[in-house]
Protein backbone atom coordinates (compact mmCIF):
# COMPACT_ATOMS: atom_id res chain seq x y z
CA UNK A 1 0.00 0.00 0.00
CA UNK A 2 1.48 3.46 -0.74
CA UNK A 3 1.35 5.92 2.20
CA UNK A 4 -1.87 8.15 1.12
CA UNK A 5 -3.70 4.86 0.89
CA UNK A 6 -2.39 3.74 4.72
CA UNK A 7 -3.45 7.36 6.12
CA UNK A 8 -7.04 6.79 4.38
CA UNK A 9 -7.53 3.52 6.03
CA UNK A 10 -6.20 4.34 9.17
CA UNK A 11 -8.77 7.32 8.96
CA UNK A 12 -11.85 5.08 8.09
CA UNK A 13 -10.39 3.25 11.02
CA UNK A 14 -10.20 5.58 13.75
CA UNK A 15 -13.82 6.81 12.33
CA UNK A 16 -12.62 10.42 11.53
CA UNK A 17 -15.40 12.36 11.26
CA UNK A 18 -16.69 13.56 7.13
CA UNK A 19 -14.06 11.43 5.80
CA UNK A 20 -13.64 13.30 2.26
CA UNK A 21 -11.47 13.63 -0.71
CA UNK A 22 -10.46 17.11 -2.52
CA UNK A 23 -8.94 17.61 -5.82
CA UNK A 24 -5.93 19.78 -5.75
CA UNK A 25 -5.31 22.20 -8.62
CA UNK A 26 -2.65 23.95 -10.02
CA UNK A 27 -2.82 28.10 -10.49
CA UNK A 28 -3.83 27.40 -14.01
CA UNK A 29 -6.73 25.71 -12.91
CA UNK A 30 -4.97 22.23 -13.99
CA UNK A 31 -5.78 19.54 -11.96
CA UNK A 32 -2.31 18.59 -10.14
CA UNK A 33 -0.52 15.39 -10.84
CA UNK A 34 -0.54 13.40 -7.38
CA UNK A 35 -4.28 14.72 -7.01
CA UNK A 36 -6.21 14.45 -3.82
CA UNK A 37 -5.64 15.67 -0.49
CA UNK A 38 -7.85 13.87 2.30
CA UNK A 39 -9.75 16.07 4.48
CA UNK A 40 -12.33 15.38 7.97
CA UNK A 41 -13.88 17.54 9.69
CA UNK A 42 -12.24 18.62 12.55
CA UNK A 43 -15.09 20.26 14.56
CA UNK A 44 -18.48 21.06 14.50
CA UNK A 45 -19.89 24.69 15.02
CA UNK A 46 -23.30 24.34 15.13
CA UNK A 47 -23.19 24.23 11.60
CA UNK A 48 -20.25 26.35 10.75
CA UNK A 49 -17.14 22.95 10.26
CA UNK A 50 -13.05 23.03 10.42
CA UNK A 51 -12.26 20.77 8.31
CA UNK A 52 -8.20 19.71 8.84
CA UNK A 53 -6.14 17.56 6.77
CA UNK A 54 -6.15 13.76 7.59
CA UNK A 55 -2.87 12.65 10.20
CA UNK A 56 0.52 11.68 8.36
CA UNK A 57 -0.08 8.18 10.29
CA UNK A 58 3.07 6.87 8.02
CA UNK A 59 5.42 9.33 8.99
CA UNK A 60 4.45 10.93 12.23
CA UNK A 61 4.50 8.51 16.12
CA UNK A 62 1.93 11.45 17.75
CA UNK A 63 -0.51 10.02 14.89
CA UNK A 64 -0.23 6.41 15.26
CA UNK A 65 0.17 6.85 19.11
CA UNK A 66 -3.54 8.92 18.87
CA UNK A 67 -4.62 6.08 16.23
CA UNK A 68 -3.58 3.40 18.78
CA UNK A 69 -5.78 4.64 21.34
CA UNK A 70 -8.92 3.37 19.17
CA UNK A 71 -7.71 0.02 19.54
CA UNK A 72 -9.94 -2.03 21.79
CA UNK A 73 -8.55 -3.44 24.85
CA UNK A 74 -9.96 -7.27 23.12
CA UNK A 75 -7.44 -6.32 20.14
CA UNK A 76 -4.40 -4.75 21.41
CA UNK A 77 -2.96 -8.58 21.97
CA UNK A 78 -3.10 -9.03 18.25
CA UNK A 79 -2.01 -5.75 17.72
CA UNK A 80 1.56 -6.29 19.34
CA UNK A 81 1.72 -9.91 17.72
CA UNK A 82 1.66 -7.92 14.00
CA UNK A 83 3.61 -5.68 15.36
CA UNK A 84 6.55 -8.08 16.95
CA UNK A 85 6.16 -9.96 13.56
CA UNK A 86 6.41 -7.16 11.31
CA UNK A 87 9.79 -5.82 13.17
CA UNK A 88 11.22 -9.33 13.74
CA UNK A 89 11.41 -9.00 9.61
CA UNK A 90 14.33 -6.88 9.83
CA UNK A 91 16.34 -9.21 11.11
CA UNK A 92 18.05 -7.05 13.61
CA UNK A 93 20.53 -8.09 16.24
CA UNK A 94 18.10 -6.82 19.27
CA UNK A 95 15.52 -8.31 20.96
CA UNK A 96 11.86 -8.61 19.64
CA UNK A 97 11.01 -6.06 22.80
CA UNK A 98 13.62 -3.75 21.85
CA UNK A 99 12.26 -3.53 18.23
CA UNK A 100 9.02 -2.95 19.47
CA UNK A 101 10.27 -0.13 21.58
CA UNK A 102 12.34 0.98 18.31
CA UNK A 103 9.64 0.87 15.57
CA UNK A 104 8.35 3.57 13.19
CA UNK A 105 5.20 4.63 12.41
CA UNK A 106 5.35 2.70 9.23
CA UNK A 107 5.29 -0.22 11.13
CA UNK A 108 2.83 1.01 13.41
CA UNK A 109 0.44 1.76 10.73
CA UNK A 110 0.88 -1.37 9.18
CA UNK A 111 0.10 -3.02 12.47
CA UNK A 112 -2.83 -1.44 13.45
CA UNK A 113 -4.02 -2.05 9.64
CA UNK A 114 -3.14 -5.81 9.96
CA UNK A 115 -5.09 -6.09 13.44
CA UNK A 116 -8.15 -4.74 11.85
CA UNK A 117 -8.33 -6.66 8.75
CA UNK A 118 -7.62 -3.73 6.12
CA UNK A 119 -4.09 -4.47 5.15
CA UNK A 120 -3.84 -5.30 1.24
CA UNK A 121 -0.98 -5.55 -0.83
CA UNK A 122 0.87 -7.59 -3.56
CA UNK A 123 3.47 -8.82 -1.10
CA UNK A 124 0.98 -10.00 1.78
CA UNK A 125 0.64 -13.76 0.33
CA UNK A 126 4.62 -14.01 0.70
CA UNK A 127 4.76 -11.95 4.29
CA UNK A 128 1.43 -12.95 5.92
CA UNK A 129 1.03 -15.70 8.05
CA UNK A 130 -1.41 -18.26 6.64
CA UNK A 131 -4.00 -18.21 9.50
CA UNK A 132 -5.01 -14.41 10.97
CA UNK A 133 -3.84 -14.93 13.99
CA UNK A 134 -0.32 -14.39 14.02
CA UNK A 135 0.32 -15.90 17.54
CA UNK A 136 -0.40 -19.27 15.99
CA UNK A 137 2.04 -18.70 13.56
CA UNK A 138 4.66 -17.20 15.63
CA UNK A 139 7.58 -20.32 15.24
CA UNK A 140 6.65 -21.39 11.50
Amino acid sequence: MKNEEINVAIARVVDLERLAPFKRYTRKGEECPNGVVWYYCSEDHGGAKTYDTIPNYCGDLNAMRKARSKIPATQRDLYMNWLSRIVEREHRMATIGWLVLDATAIQHAEALLRTFGKWSDQLQATIAPTSTNPATNRFS
